[in-house]
């Protein structure tokens, strides 16, 4: 099989829109940045312990790749997270069907972002993504970025 990459890339999305990134980290139900809630990250030292608030700066630049996908975690990494708490694996192309639900309601139209064949393998759309005035009033945003 071979070598896969994925990556959100964290670094690119902070020098594009910070406030993404500051959206993403905040536990909208206590107002303060999530924890990492796993001892997964800590040795790489003080702010990195289980009860350690995320922030920015963890996530981006040289630890641009700390976060991610579960699936390329190590099978006992994956187990021990899912006893511990009670993480499950949802299958990416699980995850684009149900965005892509919301991305119709909110648009008005499917394949916004993305089509789907019957194999459920995604096409990116490549161009600039509009917004009509009703739509929230949103500029036009390059979502090929």
């Amino acid at each position: 099989m071979a070598d896969i990459n994925v990556d959100i890339k964290e670094t690119e999305i902070f020098n594009l829109y910070p406030e993404v990134l500051t959206t993403l980290l905040k536990d909208h139900t206590t107002g303060r940045n999530i924890f990492w809630a796993t001892d997964s990250y800590r040795h790489m030292g003080e702010g990195f312990q289980y009860g350690d608030a995320i922030t920015i700066e963890h996530i981006i630049g040289k630890n641009g790749m700390i976060i991610r996908s579960r699936s390329l975690k190590s099978k006992d990494e994956q187990t021990e997270r899912t006893k511990e708490m009670a993480e499950v694996f949802t299958p990416s192309w699980v995850c684009n069907v149900q965005n892509n639900l919301v991305d119709e309601a909110w648009f008005g139209r499917k394949n916004v972002f993305n089509s789907v064949d019957d194999a459920q393998h995604a096409e990116i759309v490549d161009k600039v993504i509009t917004w009509k005035k009703e739509d929230n009033d949103l500029k036009h945003i390059p979502f090929n970025v």
